[in-house]
């Protein structure tokens, strides 16, 4: 089975459009998408609902997402995403997560010993 489906996947190699942000994308049990992520850009595609099966290049891992279930797509490259099952997912830039900056100890009234 995954044989078939890499070879579809390497069908649809040339004509994957570049990544962009996009909104919910439905796919029906069986349905195709794929896209061309550029890389240096964090895109993140998240399963809604369903069950998808995703092949990228350069991954020598294929990857089934459930409900809930994120894969982080950090490099350049071509993306094939398969409903196993009728599914949503997103695909969007994945925001970056900043620690809060420790305040320093002269700010709380800490005595710093010297």
């Amino acid at each position: 089975m995954w044989n078939g489906l890499r070879t579809v996947a390497n069908r649809l190699r040339f004509g994957a459009a570049p990544a962009r942000r996009t909104g919910r994308v439905r796919l029906p049990q069986g349905g195709l998408w794929s896209v061309r992520t550029p890389g240096g850009e964090p895109l993140e595609l998240l399963c809604g609902d369903g069950l998808l099966w995703l092949t990228r290049e350069g991954d020598t891992k294929d990857h089934v997402l459930r409900p809930g279930d994120t894969c982080s797509l950090d490099h350049p490259g071509h993306v094939v995403v398969q409903a196993l099952r009728p599914s949503t997912f997103c695909l969007a830039q994945r925001l970056q997560v900043l620690r809060p900056r420790q305040p320093s100890p002269q700010a709380t009234g800490v005595a710093v010993p010297e």
